[in-house]
């Protein structure tokens, strides 16, 4: 908190780890994703909000808060 570092903790999907081609480097896999040359960046979807991701994640955190008219909030909000 002193230094003001901001941390985001990130999964990545075992499937997208395969395109992205860090699950065949071990095996020497080096034509695969950003190891042929694809930028990282686009297997980064970080520009997505969760909901675009994934839009069934409001009705799963509906399911397990009780709410059910909860609703997602935006930047501007």
């Amino acid at each position: 908190m002193h230094g003001g570092l901001l941390l985001q903790v990130i999964h990545v999907a075992g499937e997208r780890m395969k395109l992205q081609g860090t699950n065949g480097l071990y095996r020497g896999e080096l034509s695969i994703g950003v190891l042929a040359g694809k930028a990282m960046i686009t297997f980064v979807t970080l520009h997505l909000t969760a909901l675009e991701r994934q839009p069934q994640i409001l009705e799963w955190v509906r399911s397990w808060t009780g709410i059910r008219d909860l609703e997602a909030l935006t930047p501007e909000d």
